[in-house]
Parts: structure tokens; C-alpha cells; sequence
């Protein structure tokens, strides 16, 4: 009988950081790998007329990420949906439901990002929209104040 035996990827990184450990910039390195595969890759423009966040969604539905804005600091996170239903249904029950896996490889991802938003945004007129998994937030910038020319008329 033949067998056929796979090497996890996480088990090579988990291999490294146990050796880098010891290792200060080593350490920098494995946490900075760590969080690059749990945080979503992100782009930000400044336009004049918008600033523009794009950042990397691919596997998350619309459903199950949440934006907000609370005073200037923008808030994108995920939820998942394994991690909803393991709050919902009692551990013995769960146990029993769960299924068999031979290889397991894909897991539930979440993530918390934020960002603290200039002062000269127009927070009415915020929008979001995801395409080819990229998430694209449009923050419209309030026009630039300029000096108002009153005219002088004669009577």
C-alpha cells in the first residue's frame, strides 16, 4: 500500500520561526510574514477630489465585511462565517457535526484594519464598491475653501 504524505506549507514557516526565534531580526521577519498573510495588502491615493483605498478581499463576500466611520477613523473588518456559527451552536454539538478532513489546508480569515482619515473629507458622500476581489473605498475630499471676491456696486 502506497501512501502519499503532504508538507504543509505552515508546517516549513513554523519550522523557520522556531529556529529564528533566538534571532531578534529573525523574529521581525517571521511576524512580519505572519501578519502579511493575515492582513489584506493595501493601497491608498491621495486625488484631488478623493482619496482611494484599495485593498485585497479575494474569498470574502460583501456580506461579511463591515465599513464604518467613526469621527475621521475609518474601520474595515471581516467576519467570518465559521467563527458565527461556533458561537451559535454548542461545543458537543459542534463536535458531532464536524466534518472528517484528509487535508485541510484553507482556514476562515478575519481581519481589523484602520485608518485615521484626514480632516478635509465629505463623509456624507463615502462609498464602496468590490470587483475581482478588490475592495475599493471612495472618499470624496470637501472643496477647497477659496477666498470669496465680493464685488462693490455703485448707488
Amino acid at each position: 500500500m502506497n501512501t502519499v504524505q503532504l508538507l504543509r506549507p505552515t508546517f516549513v514557516d513554523e519550522l523557520l520561526e522556531a529556529f529564528d526565534s533566538s534571532y531578534t531580526f529573525a523574529n521581525t521577519v517571521a511576524e512580519e510574514k505572519r501578519m502579511a498573510a493575515v492582513m489584506p495588502a493595501v493601497d491608498i491615493q491621495e486625488k484631488e477630489d478623493e482619496y482611494s483605498i484599495q485593498m485585497d478581499v479575494p474569498g470574502f463576500s460583501t456580506e461579511n465585511i463591515d465599513i464604518t466611520l467613526d469621527d475621521r477613523v475609518l474601520t474595515i473588518q471581516s467576519r467570518t462565517i465559521e467563527s458565527e456559527k461556533k458561537d451559535e451552536q454548542n461545543s458537543n454539538e459542534a463536535e458531532k457535526s464536524r466534518p472528517t478532513y484528509l487535508v485541510k489546508e484553507r482556514r476562515s480569515r478575519s481581519f481589523k484594519r484602520q485608518f485615521t482619515l484626514p480632516k478635509d473629507i465629505n463623509r456624507e458622500d463615502i462609498s464602496a464598491k468590490v470587483e475581482l476581489g478588490i475592495l475599493t473605498v471612495s472618499i470624496p475630499r470637501q472643496p477647497a475653501t477659496q477666498p470669496k471676491r465680493i464685488a462693490i456696486t455703485l448707488k
